[in-house]
């Protein structure tokens, strides 16, 4: 089916439901220009009455409303159509309400009074992606090996797959993988898991950023009756389900401080207490954790615990971007012409030679996924058996080149006292950092030791900002 024959795009429809009749027009205003359709209901029947005659794409509801509640107003919509994507907006940061809202299907939630440009993504990431099942389940499906999925002949592939073996066989050892987002972490995680000792048992994954932030200590340690005012009855959380198997924390560079005070008690005892609980739970749980956050700028920050660090970084493996695999990219690509040809009954037989070199040649900043959308993307409407360049929908601008920041000039007298000399267009501070690290080496001779007591920093800061700025080549 030819692009052209697709239904002509129409703009998605919102439908607010809120009883703050200034809430619902300032929401209504701002989407509208938007580019959206927008659909007001002041109360829950209302809402009911114009979800079922518009048919929305997405709907914010209050979560309090005069005549339903909007927990039920949830149910209800769930019960009409399970596929609609559900924002709960509430004025109230009510840990219970959002649990129980998110378990009955909602895919988000916001906090009132929120700001328009944070709704705005919240409702952009909901309607591009598929409502997720919540809370996450174990994963049941035993592959007959972990590395099926993992495709590639380069040495880069070559060498982390006998990497993966072998770490697979060290017992309960936290590890760490690290790459840019798409290159395919969760499937390494699951390799390490289906390859070792405990295969038999659950592999449970959870996305620390696909779960509201207040969720997610409930998620993963559970809660006791009563704990807060909608725990109705005790529930395990995700390190019990994954007692004797692995728990693969995806994103794990952005939990919260208080939670990675926490995380790092599990690592060091195994033992954990359900919120509401006195009760010291024993588990056996392999971690398995990734991040595509550089974890040593936010040990500089301060954003991320240097003990937890060391701890999750035990065995640490780097996963190479797909820019960098060569060849690797043409398998993949065959790989998901043949899958979608059999997913949706098309006949495309592979990729001219011109598409070969421009697949190898492009940066590839979303990776192995990106690739994967851009085969989906021309299955479905490309034309001809072969795919030619032409057929890609991919942005075929020049990256945009840095900046050019202007030096500064840094004149440090005897006194210790430090003279920056500040150029017309302004400095960067980040370039005067650059520049005074610069001065320390040369008068040092490279003698990092010497440089770090020079600047008043510890030698691993150093080293970690001559990485930052790429001083290497000095030395």
């Amino acid at each position: 089916m030819s692009g052209k024959s697709q239904r002509e795009k129409v703009p998605p429809t919102l439908l607010i439901v809120d009883d703050e009749e200034r809430e619902r027009l300032l929401v209504e205003e701002f989407f509208t220009n938007q580019g959206y359709r927008v659909i007001l209901a002041s109360c829950g029947k209302e809402g009911l009455k114009k979800f079922v005659e518009t048919a929305p794409a997405l709907v914010l509801l209050d979560i309090r409303l005069p005549d339903i509640g909007g927990i039920e107003v949830l149910e209800e919509l769930k019960r009409l159509n399970k596929e609609c994507p559900v924002i709960m907006a509430t004025g109230y940061a009510s840990v219970g309400s959002s649990i129980q809202a998110m378990k009955l299907g909602a895919v988000d939630y916001i906090i009132k009074p929120f700001r328009l440009d944070e709704l705005k993504l919240t409702v952009e990431r909901a309607l591009e992606k598929p409502a997720p099942s919540y809370p996450p389940h174990p994963s049941t499906a035993k592959p007959t090996s972990g590395f099926d999925n993992i495709i590639g002949d380069s040495p880069q592939i070559k060498i982390l797959l006998a990497t993966v073996a072998r770490m697979a066989k060290v017992g309960s050892a936290t590890t760490l993988i690290r790459g840019e987002s798409g290159t395919g972490k969760e499937l390494i995680a699951r390799a390490i898991h289906f390859n070792s000792r405990r295969s038999d048992h659950p592999f449970v994954e959870v996305n620390c950023t696909a779960i509201p932030e207040a969720l997610l200590e409930d998620e993963l340690f559970g809660h006791e009756k009563g704990a807060y005012t909608d725990a109705k009855t005790q529930r395990r959380g995700l390190l019990e389900l994954a007692d004797g198997g692995t728990l693969f924390l995806d994103e794990v560079g952005h939990i919260n401080q208080a939670l990675q005070v926490k995380l790092l008690r599990v690592l060091e005892t195994q033992a954990f207490r359900r919120l509401g609980g006195t009760n010291e739970i024993q588990v056996s749980t392999k971690i398995v954790a990734a991040t595509n956050r550089d974890l040593e700028e936010a040990l500089e920050n301060g954003s991320f615990r240097e003990d937890l660090y060391y701890r999750l970084n035990v065995i640490s493996i780097s996963l190479p971007p797909l820019r960098d695999r060569g060849d690797d990219i043409i398998q993949i690509a065959e790989y998901y012409i043949d899958r979608y040809n059999r997913e949706y009954d098309r006949k495309i037989r592979g990729l001219s030679p011109e598409t070969k070199a421009f697949l190898k040649q492009y940066h590839w900043p979303g990776n192995v996924r990106e690739l994967k959308n851009v085969i989906e993307r021309v299955i479905l409407l490309g034309d001809g058996d072969i795919i030619q360049s032409k057929d890609l929908s991919i942005d075929r601008r020049p990256k945009e080149q840095p900046t050019q920041v202007a030096k500064p000039t840094v004149e440090v007298a005897e006194t210790g006292e430090v003279r920056v000399v500040f150029p017309p267009s302004g400095i960067s501070l980040e370039a005067v950092e650059k520049k005074l690290i610069e001065q320390a080496l040369k008068v040092t001779r490279w003698n990092t030791t010497k440089a770090a007591q020079l600047l008043h920093l510890s030698r691993d800061t150093l080293r970690y900002r001559i990485r930052k700025y790429d001083l290497d080549s000095m030395g």
